[in-house]
């Protein structure tokens, strides 16, 4: 009985360590190809000088003045734009 059960682990590894490329391999094409997916959209969604545009404007924050500040912070407590364009202004 232990034979057999011996035979049958062996058989079980084998079996695991023969199906185990494939299986490896569609993990690492499914994270590649999403990996891109991510970069494609991210890209999109931020531009390609993202960065860029937004350490200016810190930088531009940084060096404003306490009334210009003000002001900048009162144009943007309603928020970006997105949902009180469809608003009407009474």
């Amino acid at each position: 009985m232990q034979v057999v059960k011996s035979i049958a682990a062996g058989m079980l590894f084998g079996a695991l360590a023969f199906a185990m490329p494939f299986f490896l391999l569609k993990v690492a094409g499914f994270i590649f190809i999403a990996g891109l997916l991510f970069r494609l959209f991210a890209r999109r969604r931020f531009g390609p000088g993202w960065q860029g545009k937004r350490m200016e404007m810190m930088d531009k924050i940084r060096t404003m003045s306490q009334e210009e500040y003000e002001t900048f912070k009162a144009s943007f407590s309603k928020g970006c734009g997105y949902r009180t364009q469809s608003q009407t202004v009474n």
